[in-house]
């Protein structure tokens, strides 16, 4: 038997209070395995995918167990508190999980983790945590709805839980997005929110547990976290599974430092006298590496005639800005994202290179900023550059792959000067060209081509990739670059000029041609474009078949081990949604035919269920598949999705809240004649507007886009997640009243069905979309 019910708004308090604390630590912990995730496999959004999908499907698996485990126990609120108290205790083991991965899996040092075993360490670090939301849902809703209660309050109270979570998760997700990120470590912070929510949980289970044993227990492991976390335990042990992780990554070299930033996590490693950025898990810059960075400034600086005005996007503090000065450019504005990681940088530059990053900061040419936004601004404001140096990492992501793609080399094309000559590399092979490096190359060089008249590929590792906006910049001769560098009267210590006429056979026209022969021997399927980033996949399988070469057998040889990503390049995420279409119309027949005609009978029943759960599920896919399309589109125009997130999501989960609470009093306007109230038709006709509405976002906003500027596309964003979410928020309390009509419904079960649906739903949109 269910306790007896109080109606005394104390309880309701007790209960949505608790819900509200757990809707938020949920965000939190979702949050923390997102990023752990990412660092694991190189800041890949692979990673978003499987983690999302995975963390969805744990919640539908808990949602449709808890319906039959509250009818077998008689008591929600033991449920209730029991995925409260389970929940911190788990993601601390599977943070430090995840930062033991790699070593666990036997990963080598630079190697990426395969696509098999990344889907496995998704699964068995996420589903876990999310399960445990998942039997909250329903079991909360019982202990607010009264068996007794008509279908409608008993739908109001499911939809009052509803509004709690999305309410707590909106709270969450802003908190950990604008205050904690960067400020506390993954493992105090999932102890100092499991206290938290140990505390609403000793408040809720009150009333239940009398004075027994289970009155004792929330309070105990709320004073037990609080301990470990005042005490230092919990930042020791945070410490020491990022040490854990960093042998991963450099076993050898010692870690000077490490940390979260709101965009990527940061680690400093130092063997002897040499310094090793790692931005997640992948060298971004080592240094002291004069002699390197001395050939690419004035090797790029020379292939300008008369280079005035530079600009260098992402890397370059350690050394490269330094030489590029000795050309005497009128102008040389420096472009970085991280703030942090360059204070972490600084901070361990020799004298020579820091006073010439300071030089540029205190004169105002360094910009922290998003390197296509300042593109695209410097073009719109009329600014020309003759060099640009794109010194970003290679991309080993999609966020990094937005810099090579097609539509950023036309942004590049339009701000630059009339013989303006843009240069970057690629760490490709020496001597033979499989088919793997081939087409990640052809990738990225195939639309510099498309862009640039004239581009000029050199021999060795890395390549250097030239580009230039009129025919005749470029040049191949030795002897000319180094004339140029003479007549300049440039003074370098690291460089000798004489290095043009033969040091390094960079230039010979015949080994370039041999790459050229390469390149057009394997032609990549796809080019990098912002709508489909081929060129992170292309490298993925790149490093992989090497990795896998040294590891191969003769019943796993190397050349089968890639092919996942092949598949998952030419999967097309809407013919995905053109099936949901189909499916969903199919649905909305039945459920337009059978909406009104009362409580359902016979074998009408189990297909109007199937027609409201199937509504539910293509709602949660259309919110999902609007939310990625909207997070993608951040992240093309302006690089910071992992700061802008919290608000994506935040103003997704305030439309929850509105559209929750408008339907919540719709029902209650209802509840004296039920027939007259809401019911199939009305969710299936939301369901097909959300599913319209999500499918025509995506022509609108690649419209919008094209034409107007940063803030209005950043409100016409805004406004259409917050849409999303009231048309999403409006389907489940609705949902819940038309599945509680059915004779027999309880509300754990209805509330369980339902949540699952969405969750399942939700669930697919990640797989197709992380291409």
């Amino acid at each position: 038997m269910l306790p007896a019910y109080d109606s005394s708004m104390s309880r309701h308090r007790r209960v949505l209070s608790a819900y509200f604390v757990l809707g938020g630590y949920a965000v939190l912990a979702q949050a923390t395995l997102l990023r752990e995730m990412q660092v694991l496999v190189f800041g890949s959004e692979l990673s978003w995918g499987l983690v999302l999908a995975f963390w969805l499907a744990g919640v539908a698996v808990g949602a449709m167990m808890a319906g039959r485990l509250i009818e077998r126990t008689g008591r929600p609120w033991l449920m209730l508190a029991a995925a409260g108290l389970a929940m911190p205790a788990v993601l601390v083991g599977e943070i430090v999980l995840l930062r033991v991965a790699r070593s666990l899996a036997n990963v080598g040092p630079g190697e990426y983790v395969g696509p098999g075993t990344t889907v496995l360490l998704a699964l068995a670090c996420t589903v876990p945590v999310s399960l445990w939301v998942g039997l909250a849902f329903p079991a909360a809703s019982a202990l607010i709805a009264r068996a007794a209660d008509p279908s409608s309050d008993r739908a109001r109270a499911v939809g009052w839980v509803y509004l709690a979570e999305s309410a707590g998760a909106l709270v969450g997700g802003a908190a950990f997005s604008f205050l904690l990120v960067g400020r506390v470590g993954a493992v105090p912070l999932a102890l100092g929110g499991g206290a938290v929510l140990a505390v609403f949980i000793q408040w809720l289970v009150g009333p239940y547990a009398g004075r027994g044993w289970a009155w004792f227990i929330p309070l105990g492991l709320a004073m037990a976290q609080g301990i470990l976390i005042t005490e230092g335990t919990a930042r020791r042990l945070d410490e020491a599974s990022v040490r854990w992780r960093w042998t991963s990554f450099a076993k050898a070299v010692e870690l000077v430092q490490s940390r979260d930033t709101r965009y990527q996590n940061v680690a400093l490693g130092r063997l002897g006298e040499q310094f090793n950025l790692y931005t997640n898990g992948l060298v971004g810059a080592t240094w002291p590496n004069q002699a390197d960075l001395a050939i690419e400034a004035h090797l790029a600086a020379c292939q300008h005639p008369a280079p005035k005005r530079m600009l260098v996007l992402g890397g370059g503090a350690e050394g490269l800005l330094k030489e590029l000065a000795c050309h005497r450019p009128q102008r040389l504005d420096y472009v970085t994202l991280d703030r942090d990681l360059l204070a972490m940088v600084r901070e361990h530059l020799d004298e020579a290179d820091r006073n010439a990053l300071d030089s540029l900061a205190g004169s105002g040419q360094v910009h922290f900023a998003d390197a296509r936004r300042f593109v695209k601004h410097a073009a719109a404001r009329g600014d020309r550059y003759d060099l640009v140096v794109l010194a970003a990492p290679e991309p080993a992501s999609t966020l990094e792959a937005r810099l090579y793609t097609e539509e950023f080399f036309g942004e590049l094309f339009r701000a630059m000067a009339d013989d303006g000559v843009l240069v970057f590399t690629l760490n490709t092979p020496v001597g033979y060209w499989s088919e793997e490096p081939a087409v990640y190359a052809g990738s990225i060089v195939t639309p510099l081509k498309r862009v640039f008249p004239d581009v000029l590929l050199t021999f060795g590792a890395p390549m250097y990739c030239f580009a230039a906006k009129r025919e005749g910049v470029l040049v191949e001769a030795g002897e000319e670059l180094a004339r140029r560098y003479r007549a300049r009267g440039v003074k370098a210590h690291h460089f000798d000029p004489d290095w043009f006429l033969g040091a390094s056979d960079l230039l010979d026209r015949e080994k370039r041609a041999g790459i050229d022969r390469a390149l057009a021997d394997h032609p990549p399927e796809f080019i990098n474009t912002d709508e489909r980033p081929a060129a992170a996949l292309y490298r993925m399988r790149y490093w992989l078949q090497q990795s896998a070469a040294a590891h191969a057998t003769p019943d796993a040889p190397a050349g089968h081990r890639a092919d996942i990503l092949g598949a998952l390049l030419r999967l097309r995420f809407d013919w995905v949604i053109l099936g949901v279409v189909i499916l969903t119309a199919l649905a909305a027949v039945v459920g337009l035919s059978r909406g009104r005609r009362g409580p359902p009978a016979g074998r009408w029943a189990g297909m109007r269920r199937t027609a409201l759960l199937w509504s539910v599920g293509t709602t949660g896919f259309a919110s999902m598949a609007l939310e990625i399309v909207l997070l993608h589109t951040f992240q093309t125009l302006y690089g910071y999705v992992y700061s802008m997130v919290g608000l994506v999501i935040g103003v997704f989960m305030f439309g929850l809240v509105i559209g929750s609470w408008l339907m919540n009093r719709r029902l209650r306007g209802a509840s004296g004649d039920p027939s007259r109230g809401p019911g199939l038709r009305t969710v299936v006709a939301l369901d097909l507007a959300l599913t319209v509405f999500a499918a025509g976002l995506v022509l609108g906003l690649a419209m919008l886009r094209r034409s107007a500027g940063d803030w209005p596309v950043q409100v016409a964003t805004f406004a259409l997640v917050g849409v999303a979410g009231v048309l999403g928020g409006l389907v489940f309390p609705l949902a819940a009243s038309v599945a509680l009509k059915e004779r027999g419904a309880t509300t754990g079960r209805a509330a369980g069905a339902i949540d699952a649906a969405d969750h399942v739903g939700a669930a697919w949109p990640w797989w197709p979309s992380r291409r």
